[in-house]
């Protein structure tokens, strides 16, 4: 009998779910249409689809389609077009068992830090303009934004871009976004210039016809691993749609329209309209729809030119900003 067990555990192959590891590029930097090898090991027999995508998630090509393989350790090169735009690449690999049908999708990770102050300096140009200058040790997401201390940011420059290693400066000509408000000629005005150090792990391709310092990227794509949300969206508020019509004028309907666009990346993401009149907080309407009239008091602002400035808010931060001129 015991012959006879052990006979039998011979023949018993133990079931382990398939597994992708130690995927890696190498090398990690090239210039374009050189060669570059995806690296791995497959724990099983499985066939494999290889492709590679860039940051945003758009595909950019399909090395492998449905090929089985066998288990062991493989390095599948890959020559990158001539034409490639400068930026990282990642590979996917999806592997289906053979013997269990499971489907495994593996690719190489982004790591993300917490936000941090960045340290600039700012000088002033010909003509009125600054030029703000930084420098970053490893690729980051980059969010430069002016406005006042313990208000709104009227002038958003960069928006959480993802900027490779180097130095820095952009120029800013002192105005808000809406050139309605000279903010570098406020009392209390401040430059935010803030980052998040990202750590990619995959493919950069250098192409000298091509080079571009900066990627844009959705947020998500980047923020994904950590728990924070830093969302990137665009509101347009239409400014002939602002009349003193209303109630003795005592009061104007301030009619807002957020794009489509806006409203379908938001999804279930709650935000809110916050308003600033002559730089002070006049309040904010939180569960908000859009279209939106929102009636605004006017009761106690003398006559004359106010400037009035719309933000849109979620609960992490503002992410977009426009600022009208209103005249009583």
């Amino acid at each position: 009998m015991k012959r006879l067990l052990f006979i039998i555990a011979l023949f018993v192959v133990p079931a382990f779910a398939l597994e992708i590891q130690n995927l890696r590029v190498v090398p990690k930097n090239i210039d374009a249409g050189n060669v570059t090898r995806i690296m791995f090991k497959l724990s099983g027999p499985a066939k494999l689809s290889i492709n590679v995508k860039g940051l945003n998630g758009a595909s950019v090509t399909s090395l492998i389609s449905n090929v089985l393989y066998p288990a062991g350790q493989f390095s599948i090169p890959w020559k990158t077009p001539k034409k490639i735009e400068s930026g990282y690449y990642i590979p996917v690999i999806t592997a289906v068992d053979q013997i269990s049908g499971e489907s495994v999708t593996k690719q190489i990770e982004t790591r993300t830090a917490k936000m941090i102050s960045l340290p600039f300096t700012t000088s002033d140009l010909p003509g009125g303009n600054k030029e703000i200058s930084y420098s970053i040790d490893k690729a980051a997401l980059v969010s430069i934004r002016v406005g006042i201390n313990n208000g709104p940011m009227y002038k958003i420059i960069s928006n959480w871009e993802l900027t490779q290693p180097g130095a820095y400066s952009v120029k800013w000509d002192g105005w808000d976004g809406d050139h309605v408000i000279k903010v570098d000629q406020l009392a209390n005005y401040l430059i935010d210039i803030k980052y998040i150090p990202v750590e990619i792990d995959a493919l950069y391709v250098t192409n000298p016809k091509n080079i571009s310092k900066k990627t844009i990227v959705p947020a998500s794509e980047i923020l994904r691993q950590i728990n924070a949300f830093v969302p990137k969206y665009s509101v347009a508020v239409s400014n002939k749609k602002i009349a003193s019509n209303s109630k003795n004028n005592e009061s104007i309907n301030l009619d807002i329209n957020v794009d489509d666009n806006t409203l379908e990346e938001l999804g279930d993401i709650p935000y809110e309209y916050v308003l600033y009149i002559d730089g002070k907080r006049y309040g904010e309407i939180e569960n908000t729809t859009s279209p939106y009239n929102w009636e605004i008091s006017t009761k106690n602002l003398s006559k004359g030119s106010h400037v009035f400035t719309l933000m849109i808010c979620t609960s992490i931060e503002q992410i977009n900003t426009r600022s009208f001129k209103v005249t009583l």
